[in-house]
């Protein structure tokens, strides 16, 4: 499982609301900080692709579907700085994006975490199943099949 880094968007939301025209460049810096934190924890998204070999199919659609979204998240992000924009719009912008990715990355945690936890009552379930089995087993045997068996 993998893990979200930190990005605090409500730092970025308070720097890019200031009207210091001279934050904009930290907004822009720290903007591109956290998407590259991002990047690297979507990496790691898809570093795992085999865990979900064996998936629901709605739930892997589901989940195809946000990791498209967030990788084309990404991709605007990139391009930000050729818009025709100011550096307060643009900086809008990427705290708006970043949030968006946050967001999606942490969609993709919970749907791996229900996933995971779907997985381990299953396998609790199995082994409870076997042990009423195996008690089964031991009352019905009669007393002269363990005498046998000594």
């Amino acid at each position: 499982m993998f893990v979200t880094p930190e990005v605090n968007v409500n730092e970025l939301l308070e720097l890019m609301m200031s009207s210091d025209l001279g934050q904009s460049e930290i907004v822009s810096q720290k903007c591109k900080d956290a998407c590259k934190h991002l990047a690297r924890a979507m990496e790691e998204v898809q570093k795992e692709a085999d865990r979900r070999q064996n998936w629901p199919p709605t739930i892997q659609r589901i989940y195809d579907s946000v990791l498209e979204m967030t990788t084309d998240a990404f991709a605007r992000f990139d391009t930000i700085d050729d818009l025709k924009a100011t550096q307060k719009q643009k900086n809008y912008l990427s705290v708006r994006l970043i949030m968006f990715i946050e967001v999606s990355m942490t969609t993709l945690q919970i749907i791996d975490t229900n996933i995971e936890l779907r997985m381990a009552n299953i396998q609790a379930e199995t082994e409870l199943q076997e042990n009423k089995g195996e008690k089964n087993e031991d009352h019905n045997r009669s007393p002269t099949t363990e005498m046998e068996e000594c």
